[in-house]
């Protein structure tokens, strides 16, 4: 029964009401409360739907006049009884979010109860209570800077789910702290998400050059690009650009590339895409240091038919912090999300309850009041799957195992909990803690990869790169050896082997390594720099500075290749 009345739901929202994921805010319309029951239900429609529900919006029609209302005055009552609409996943808990709109259980009765008796139009009419602004394409306000793909990407009718970098230069001649910004896909029907990640180095524009400027392919290219720290740059379906409170901006470096990483699918026909990004600036600098522990699994497998299959993970934080936020990420499965506080003296706070997860209206979920985590708090986070064919959003018809990965059709399993203390050497300590659980999550995740596909080159190659950062170096060096065995043109595989000779201070060897990097690879700064370092101890000096130009070139942020280059040059090479 549970199952049918979610299903009916569901049609109807398509069907009848068809609200898009993309929404345009609340703030296009407003409306006040009267204290009569028919103007006051027109009021909550227009103030909780028709900034979606308008001319323009992203909604296929409007919800702001009475005649509007009433034509899809049932529908609505259905789907805000159910609380399938206003679009809001979590339920309510101890802590409150920033930009809940969600109707209370007064409202609802109010639209029901209205519905039910007729929906009467008032005398009055509705019209002197709505206040229309024009529609305006930026939510937040005019941009300081709008940046837009160079071209439109074509995605083809049928194809797996494409990963595309696409590289846009800044233009920006000084620093420049952002405090929001508001990403436009262009074409919804096809971006599944993306990540907004900043490049101070040329490796992002180097392998866009490589295909005329038409962006580059790969889930985790060899680029430097990568998202501020401890922010939440990327777009989700149901994402609502927000500026952010005093002291929590991020830095935008001058002569930097902005990257979009776009996750596309395919529809069935030939769809283009041409995203673009709004950035606000704030001249008032960062007065927090944030990291984000992800607490994710990648070594899992659901079941078919599963209804219920439960994941968990968790992290014990051993220096007090700040919680402001937490983004939880599923795929189709996804059923119950939650993200739990375990205090030391026990205590255990539920600060984040989604018991429907929806994929179309996912984002993270800004505390109103940061929650102070005292050392020795555990976060934990759970999330259930339903892999049966009552599940409506199954992609597989016919129920299948399902385990980790990147594809839509795959599962993910994500909580990422945004922490922030006001001093950096406290962020230090607890980055050293996650950098330790980040490390052990990959092992685990690398190893179970390898157990279903035994002769991957690549997550050889990876598995000896975490080796080598836990200074494991005859696991590294065996890995990495396996890796070139299967691809003997693994110009990663070999840059690892040198570091690990560089590791066991055979510097002959290491340079070797390094050699056969660049041959497959003349972009990797780092083989240059290294090879930099080499030739400095084989006191190689001309060769040494070459190098170090080179490492330069490829990344102009590299300072330890900048401050090399002065010291040879001051003693006259």
């Amino acid at each position: 029964m549970h199952y049918i009345i979610n299903f009916t739901v569901a049609v109807l929202m398509l069907v009848v009401l068809g609200c898009s994921s993309e929404k345009n805010g609340p703030s296009s319309l407003t409306a006040e409360l009267t204290g009569e029951p028919n103007l006051e239900a027109c009021s909550i429609i227009i103030n909780k739907c028709s900034g979606c529900h308008m001319k323009g919006g992203s909604a296929p029609f409007a919800l702001t006049s009475y005649e509007e209302i009433k034509k899809r005055g049932r529908a609505i009552a259905k789907v805000t009884v159910a609380r399938y609409m206003p679009p809001w996943l979590p339920e309510k808990t101890a802590h409150s979010f920033v930009g809940d709109n969600s109707l209370t259980k007064q409202e609802i009765k109010i639209i029901s109860e209205w519905c039910e008796s007729g929906m009467v139009k008032s005398a009055s009419g509705i019209g002197p209570l709505i206040s229309p602004k024009s529609l305006v394409e930026w939510k937040l306000g005019q941009p300081d800077l709008v940046l837009e793909m160079n071209s439109t990407f074509e995605m083809p009718a049928e194809s797996e789910d494409i990963y595309r970098h696409f590289v846009i230069p800044s233009g920006m001649k000084i620093d420049r702290y952002i405090k929001g910004f508001d990403f436009k896909p262009n074409n919804k029907s096809i971006v599944h998400h993306a990540f907004i990640k900043i490049d101070r180095t040329n490796s992002s524009k180097n392998l866009d050059k490589g295909t005329g400027g038409d962006g580059f392919d790969g889930m985790s290219a060899e680029c430097m690009a990568v998202m501020p720290r401890g922010h939440f740059t990327s777009w989700q379906q149901g994402r609502e650009p927000k500026f952010t409170e005093e002291g929590v901006s991020w830095l935008l470096p001058a002569k930097s590339d902005v990257v979009f990483q776009l996750h596309l699918k395919s529809t069935g026909k030939k769809e283009r895409v041409q995203s673009k990004i709004g950035l606000y600036f704030t001249d008032k600098k960062p007065t927090k240091y944030f990291r984000k522990i992800n607490l994710t699994r990648r070594d899992f497998k659901i079941p078919a038919n599963e209804s219920a299959y439960g994941l968990e993970e968790s992290f014990t934080l051993d220096e007090p912090a700040y919680l402001r936020a937490v983004m939880p990420h599923a795929h189709s499965l996804g059923k119950t999300i939650d993200a739990k506080i375990v205090y030391p003296d026990g205590r255990v706070e539920n600060v984040l309850h989604i018991p429907n997860w929806d994929p179309a209206w996912q984002s993270e979920y800004v505390f109103k009041e940061p929650i102070l985590l005292p050392g020795g708090a555990t976060l934990i986070g759970t999330i259930s799957y339903d892999n049966s064919a009552r599940n409506t959003r199954n992609p597989n018809l016919k129920p299948k195992e399902v385990t980790y990965g990147i594809e839509a059709s795959d599962e993910m399993f994500e909580l990422a909990f945004q922490l922030y203390v006001d001093q950096e050497n406290q962020l230090d300590k607890i980055s050293k803690h996650i950098d330790e659980y980040n490390k052990r999550v990959l092992l685990n995740a690398t190893k179970f990869q390898l157990e279903q596909d035994p002769n991957n080159a690549d997550e050889w190659c990876f598995l000896g790169q975490v080796y080598l950062s836990k200074y494991e170096l005859a696991l590294a060096y065996s890995s990495l050896k396996k890796s070139i065995d299967l691809n003997p043109n693994n110009a990663k595989a070999y840059y690892y082997l040198g570091i690990y000779h560089r590791y066991n201070k055979d510097l002959s060897k290491a340079e070797q390594f390094f050699l056969k990097t660049l041959k497959l690879d003349s972009n990797n700064a780092k083989a240059h720099g290294n090879l930099g370092v080499i030739y400095i101890e084989k006191k190689l000096y001309q060769q040494s500075k070459k190098h170090f130009q080179r490492a330069l070139e490829i990344n102009p942020s590299d300072e330890m290749a900048r401050g090399k280059i002065r010291a040879l040059e001051r003693n006259g090479f």
